[in-house]
C-alpha cells in the first residue's frame, strides 16, 4: 500500500489506536478531527494536519453568519404554515419552529462548516482512499436538537452523496450493535413536582413554607429550570407573603413520539419543493437534509400537542397555586420557550435574569442571547450596563423592558475580597474551558474551535509544567465535568498538579490560590476580576469588542497567544512584575456587577416585589 494512496480521518483516542492496531501508522495521513485524535498523535510522535489548516476563520464565519439569517427567515415560513394548520399557535402567540431557532443554527453551523471544511481537504489530497468512522445516529432529545459528544458526524456527512472520492467507513472501536442506550434520567426526584416542592420548601421556611403553598390567597412565584441568580433571592421571597413554587422542563415533557405520527403531511414536501427554503441545506454542492429532517419533521408533526399539554398544564398550575410570575434563568430550548409564552399568554410576566457573561460585537450580541434571553420574556435584569446596551440592540424585534441589576453571585465574591491586601503566594489556579465537540456554532467570533483551545491548553498545560518545577509553584486545574480529555491530562500531569474536575467549587479554589489563569474569557472572567488576585487571560479563542478588551486589560494581563501568556506568568512569578492595576473594577461594573455596591440581591428583590403586586403589560 503507497503512503500516498490513503488519509485518515480521526477523531478520538480510541479511533487513532485502532488505526494503529491495523498497522496503518506508517501508510498514510492523518487529520485530526478532534482534541482526542490530536493528544493521541501527539503522544504517538505522528505527524498531522488539522481542518483549521486548510480553512481560514474568516472563511467560516462568513459562511455561517450568511444561513443565520436564512435559518430565521426558515422558521417565520414555517411557523407561517403551522398558524394556518394549527390557528392556535397564533392565539397563544407560540411560534414553534422560531422557538428551536437556537437548535436550528446550532445544527446548521456545525454540518455546514465541516461540509466546507471537508471540501478543502480533498481538493488537497485529490484521489486519495478516504479513511473514516461511522456509527449509526445517537438518539436525541426534542426539548434540544443538537448532535451527541458521541456522534461520528464527519463519517455521517462524508456518507451523504456527492464527494466524489473514495471512502473506507469503519465501526468505531467497541461498537457492537446498531442501537445506542438512551441518557438514564439524572435527576429521577425532579418527576414528583410536589415531591420536589415539599424538599425544598422545607429546607426554605420548614413547615410554614409548605402551608403557605396551600393557602391560594398569596400571590405565588414559580421558579423555572436552574435558579442561578435566583438562588440569592429566594430566601428572602420566602420571608414574604409569598408562594414559592419550583418547576423545571421535564415536568413540561409530553409522551408524543418522535418519529411515528398520525398527522399526514410533512415538512420535507415542503422544504423538498422549494429552492429558496432547500438553500438552507446546501453547502458545496452538498445537500444534508438528510441530516436533520427527522428533527424538523418532529416539530412539525409533534410540536402542537406539545403545546397544547403544556398550555394545559401551566393553566392548572396557575390555578393552583395563584402564580403572579415566572423567575427564570436559563432560556434556549424549545419547551422553556413554550413555558414561558404560555404563562404569558395567561397574562403572567416572565422574568429572565441573565446568566453568564454578556456582550455585543459588530452589532451582534454573542451566543444569539437576544433569541434566548428576550424572546419570550417581559423583563429582562443583566448584570451591568453593558450587557443592557448589548440587549437592547433588539429592543424594537422583542419589546422587553431590559433592567440593569447585578450578579449576587459576583456580589459575594467582590465584597468578600474588597479592601482585603493580596500576599504573593506561589499558588497558581488554572481554569480551563471544556469543548463544544458536535455542539459547536458560531456563537463567537472567531468561530469556536476545539482544535486550537486544544492546542492553547497544551501549551499553557506545559508552560506551568516547566514554571512550577522552575519557581516550586503549586498548581491546580479546574477542569469542567465534559472534558473529554481528564484521564489523559490527569496521567500526564497528576505527579506534578493538583487536578479538580468538580469538586471543590470555584469561590473555594479562587480563596485557596493566589494566580488565576483563564483560557477563555467567559463567566469566570467575571468571578476572577472580582477578586484581588492577578489575572491572566488568554484572548485569543473569544475576542472582545474593543472597548471591552481595554476596560479588561486595565484590570488583567491579557494576551492573544498561549506562548505569550506564560511568558508573562513567569515574569510575574520571577519578578512580580503586573502590567494590570487588580484594584480597577470598570470592566466588573459595566459586565458583570452592576454599580459594585453590593445591592444587586435588594434591586432584584425590588423589582421582583413590584411586578408582583403591580404586574407590568403583557406584551
Amino acid at each position: 500500500m503507497n503512503k500516498t494512496d490513503n488519509l485518515f480521518l480521526v477523531e478520538d483516542f480510541a479511533q487513532v489506536d485502532d488505526l494503529l492496531r491495523r498497522n496503518m501508522r506508517d501508510e498514510g495521513e492523518w487529520i485530526a478531527l478532534g482534541p482526542g485524535a490530536m493528544y493521541a498523535l501527539e503522544r504517538k510522535g505522528i505527524p498531522y494536519k488539522i481542518p483549521e489548516d486548510f480553512c481560514s476563520n474568516e472563511e467560516l464565519e462568513q459562511l455561517c453568519l450568511s444561513s443565520h439569517e436564512k435559518c430565521e427567515k426558515f422558521c417565520n415560513y414555517i411557523d407561517g404554515i403551522l398558524f394556518k394548520k394549527h390557528p392556535d399557535f397564533k392565539k397563544w402567540r407560540i411560534h414553534p419552529m422560531l422557538f428551536f431557532i437556537d437548535s436550528v443554527i446550532r445544527l446548521t453551523d456545525i454540518i455546514k462548516s465541516r461540509i466546507m471544511q471537508l471540501s478543502k481537504i480533498l481538493k488537497v489530497y485529490p484521489e486519495r482512499t478516504i479513511w473514516i468512522y461511522k456509527a449509526p445516529h445517537y438518539p436525541w432529545e426534542e426539548f434540544d436538537l443538537c448532535f451527541s459528544g458521541k456522534e461520528t458526524l464527519w463519517g455521517n456527512i462524508l456518507a451523504l452523496s456527492g464527494w466524489n472520492c473514495r471512502i473506507e467507513f469503519l465501526l468505531p472501536p467497541g461498537e457492537k450493535t446498531f442501537q445506542y442506550i438512551k441518557k438514564i434520567l439524572k435527576y429521577p426526584m425532579q418527576k414528583l413536582f410536589n415531591l420536589y416542592n415539599l424538599t425544598s420548601l422545607w429546607r426554605l421556611k420548614g413547615l410554614k413554607g409548605i402551608i403557605r403553598t396551600i393557602k391560594k390567597k398569596h400571590r405565588g412565584i414559580l421558579f423555572y429550570g436552574s435558579l442561578y441568580e435566583w438562588k440569592f433571592i429566594v430566601p428572602l421571597l420566602a420571608k414574604e407573603k409569598v408562594k414559592i413554587i419550583f418547576t423545571g422542563p421535564k415536568k413540561f415533557k409530553s409522551n408524543t413520539s418522535k418519529i411515528k405520527h398520525r398527522e399526514e403531511g410533512s415538512i420535507e414536501d415542503l422544504v423538498m419543493k422549494n429552492p429558496g427554503l432547500m438553500s438552507l441545506f446546501e453547502v458545496s454542492g452538498i445537500s444534508f437534509y438528510s441530516l436533520v429532517k427527522e428533527r424538523l419533521n418532529w416539530i412539525f408533526k409533534g410540536s402542537f400537542t406539545q403545546c397544547h399539554n403544556i398550555i394545559s398544564r401551566c393553566k392548572e398550575i396557575i390555578k393552583c397555586y395563584n402564580i403572579k410570575a415566572v423567575c427564570t434563568g436559563n432560556t434556549y430550548t424549545f419547551t422553556d420557550h413554550v413555558v414561558q409564552q404560555a404563562f404569558r399568554y395567561f397574562c403572567v410576566p416572565v422574568i429572565h435574569w441573565q446568566h453568564g457573561f454578556m456582550f455585543a460585537k459588530n452589532g451582534r450580541i454573542n451566543q444569539l442571547n437576544e433569541f434566548n434571553d428576550m424572546m419570550t420574556s417581559d423583563v429582562l435584569f443583566t448584570y451591568g450596563e453593558a450587557s443592557t446596551c448589548a440587549h437592547q440592540l433588539y429592543i424594537n424585534k422583542f419589546p422587553v423592558k431590559v433592567i440593569s441589576i447585578g450578579s449576587p453571585s459576583v456580589d459575594k465574591i467582590y465584597e468578600k475580597n474588597r479592601g482585603r491586601k493580596e500576599v504573593f503566594r506561589k499558588k497558581l489556579l488554572y481554569v480551563t474551558t471544556g469543548y463544544y465537540q458536535n455542539r459547536w456554532y458560531c456563537g463567537f467570533s472567531p468561530p469556536y474551535s476545539d482544535r486550537y483551545l486544544f492546542n492553547d491548553q497544551l501549551t499553557i498545560m506545559t508552560g506551568l509544567e516547566n514554571i512550577a518545577k522552575r519557581y516550586n509553584v503549586e498548581v491546580t486545574v479546574k477542569l469542567l465535568p465534559e472534558m473529554s480529555l481528564y484521564s489523559q491530562f490527569k496521567n500526564d500531569f497528576t505527579s506534578l498538579f493538583r487536578i479538580v474536575k468538580s469538586m471543590p467549587k470555584f469561590a473555594e479554589l479562587f480563596s485557596a490560590n493566589h494566580i488565576i489563569v483563564i483560557d477563555s474569557p467567559t463567566t469566570t472572567v467575571l468571578e476572577s476580576v472580582a477578586t484581588k488576585k492577578p489575572v491572566f487571560i488568554l484572548l485569543r479563542n473569544i475576542q472582545y469588542p474593543q472597548g471591552s478588551r481595554t476596560l479588561l486589560e486595565k484590570r488583567a494581563v491579557c494576551e492573544d497567544t498561549a506562548q505569550e501568556l506564560i511568558n508573562k506568568i513567569q515574569q510575574y512569578v520571577e519578578q512580580r512584575t503586573y502590567s494590570a492595576d487588580v484594584g480597577n473594577d470598570e470592566y466588573l461594573r459595566t459586565h458583570g456587577n452592576h454599580l459594585c455596591d453590593g445591592k444587586s440581591v435588594q434591586r432584584a428583590l425590588k423589582r421582583t416585589l413590584e411586578i408582583i403586586y403591580k404586574p407590568i403589560p403583557i406584551v
